[in-house]
């Protein structure tokens, strides 16, 4: 599974946002002046985390946009399931009629348990652990971990 532009867009909005969190609402301007991301593009985005509830907008000359809810509630696999059209590594685990070994294959069964794996895993990397993984030098698979 390659990531979309949209999700890795969205992510960066997202951890703009969990930045300054405690602060007043973040223009689009700005965040994308910091993220060097096109104004029209994030636009486009913060509609799709607001219809799923991550963001509520402000409007007025010190409007923006703010986290609806805390980051260590945020989970990255939350952000894909919004921007990825599909969470499938494979074509068959999307389209069950895709492969007519469909139901008797035992690499269908693998790649199966590796989604699911994946998803769990995603499930546990919030805004905040990605925050404070940022903050070391170097980070692993396994520093990336629930740890808020």
């Amino acid at each position: 599974m390659q990531i979309s532009t949209k999700t890795r867009y969205a992510l960066r909005a997202l951890l703009d946002l969990a930045e300054h969190h405690d602060e007043q609402p973040v223009r689009v301007q700005d965040i994308s002046e910091r993220q060097q991301i096109s104004k029209k593009y994030l636009e486009a985005i913060f509609s799709i985390l607001k219809s799923a509830g991550f963001v509520s907008s402000v409007r007025g000359p010190n409007g923006g946009y703010m986290l609806k809810r805390n980051p260590s509630e945020i989970s990255l696999y939350d952000i894909m399931k919004v921007t990825e059209t599909s969470m499938d590594i494979v074509e068959c685990l999307d389209s069950p009629g895709f492969c007519s070994r469909n139901e008797k294959c035992a690499a269908r069964l693998a790649w199966k348990a590796m989604k699911k794996c994946m998803e769990e895993h995603l499930g546990t990397v919030t805004l905040t652990v990605i925050i404070n993984n940022a903050k070391k030098e170097e980070s692993s698979c396994r520093d990336i971990v629930k740890t808020s």
